[in-house]
């Protein structure tokens, strides 16, 4: 399936996951230690029903920047429906769900863009948080701490063709 009929586009910039304490191997992470979160919401403000069209952009950590290949994969589309004033909200479990059927392998720490086409225009806000990581065991995240900072960021329309 393909978005059809669509006039905007938005990109809202994801970070989710675990990033361990000291000592990392290289590469040197893209954020310090600690626990992060992203959530898309989505609302739709129009007067009617309307279709939606949702994927993921993975970016992974580059390593090899002489690589020109050196993007990550790209989920299928999902379709979405809201109603009027109806709103919805993607988050990590998203980025699983997306990454699972886009064959793309996620470390510990996911980054990348949730991709949003629709026929009208939409609210679009990115809600981010991050916290300390009181322990890793294993692979496993336990305990963690209480959020540290949060922040929300409207996430801006593209026009796109029709």
């Amino acid at each position: 399936m393909i978005p059809q009929n669509c006039v905007f586009e938005y990109a809202a910039k994801v970070a989710c996951g675990s990033i361990a304490k000291e000592p990392v191997p290289p590469p040197i992470p893209p954020c310090v230690p600690g626990y992060y979160t992203t959530a898309v919401n989505i609302h739709n403000p129009s007067l009617k029903e309307t279709v939606l069209w949702v994927k993921y952009a993975h970016a992974p950590q580059a390593t090899d920047y002489a690589n020109p290949s050196i993007g990550g994969g790209i989920s299928p589309w999902f379709k979405y429906v809201l109603k009027p004033d109806q709103a919805m909200e993607l988050d990590a479990d998203f980025l699983l769900f997306a990454a699972k059927h886009g064959n793309i392998t996620l470390a510990s720490f996911a980054k990348g863009f949730v991709v949003i086409q629709a026929q009208v225009r939409l609210d679009v806000v990115s809600v981010y948080s991050a916290g300390p990581m009181e322990s890793v065991v294993g692979s496993r995240v336990a305990n963690m701490g209480f959020v540290a900072t949060m922040h929300t960021e409207r996430v801006p329309e593209h026009k796109i063709g029709s």
